[in-house]
């Protein structure tokens, strides 16, 4: 078991906080002492999930935050100064999934919100938190991938996609942030049973994300969904030791290594070629 009392006392912001893992991550870091920023756009679900946290004896304030909007970014981080302090601890975690669908089916409208949402959000956020860690020289950042973004999941094509570019993203902000002592990590995790079924949809029309349908059929989760405290706590034990990649199943070796083999297949194929 890894040890998280250097949590006690520390200010951790988590976007996506109203519901599922986001929740799950306030959670734990509440349970272990954090003063926690509960932010999502969600504005009246984290308002009732802080609330709920606090009379549980967990120290955590509910912010609007719409990951896209820059000023809304801007709003949350003085609102959180003002209360809290400097951010120790920023957790990108909000997302959306999208349309859902085989490439050919995907609106390059909501390919458009789909990453704004689940990459520039998490870009946005790193820029308005990470110069005050720079300052200070320490801080950590846990960025929510999946392993959709390590192995491909072709149903889910724009999703994906958005994660394939939040992995490579999230090792350029390592390479530019770890001389600063800013530990920054990606959990990609397998199938999680957040408690809400179903699939998360992008209105295109409106803009909006409406939010899962009723969780009304077991079929929506798969068997091997992980509890969301399991997962946060996976997460937390890999950031406290520094881990860059945070895995939570194990049959994702499998899928990594047949893309792995299949790439350097290519490279066979290369070397075969100019010999």
């Amino acid at each position: 078991m890894v040890e998280l009392s250097w949590l006690r006392g520390k200010v951790a912001l988590v976007t996506g906080a109203a519901g599922g893992l986001g929740l799950g991550l306030s959670r734990v870091l509440a349970a272990n002492g954090a003063r926690v920023i509960m932010a999502d756009v969600d504005a009246a679900g984290v308002q009732d999930a802080s609330a709920a946290l606090n009379e549980s004896g967990g120290a955590t304030l509910a912010f609007h935050l719409d990951v896209t909007d820059g000023e809304s970014w801007n709003g949350v981080a003085r609102q959180t100064r003002e209360a809290f302090g400097e951010v120790d601890f920023l957790c990108n975690n909000a997302g959306i999934v999208g349309a859902y669908e085989m490439p050919l089916g995907v609106s390059p409208d909501v390919l458009r919100q789909v990453l704004d949402t689940n990459v520039v959000g998490a870009l946005r956020g790193v820029q308005t938190f990470a110069p005050a860690m720079r300052e200070r020289q320490r801080g950590h950042i846990l960025n929510i991938g999946s392993m959709t973004g390590i192995d491909t999941v072709s149903a889910a094509s724009d999703y994906s996609a958005s994660k394939h570019a939040l992995v490579s993203l999230c090792e350029a902000m390592r390479d530019e942030l770890s001389p600063d002592g800013i530990i920054v990590s990606l959990l990609c995790p397998g199938a999680v049973d957040t408690g809400l079924g179903g699939k998360r949809i992008i209105d295109a029309a409106s803009g909006s994300a409406p939010g899962a349908p009723p969780a009304s059929s077991a079929a929506a989760r798969p068997s091997n969904a992980m509890p969301v405290l399991d997962v946060a706590a996976i997460a937390l034990a890999g950031l406290t030791r520094g881990d860059f990649f945070i895995f939570t199943h194990a049959e994702g070796r499998q899928r990594l290594q047949k893309r792995v083999d299949e790439m350097l297949l290519g490279f066979d194929t290369l070397d075969a070629v100019m010999q």
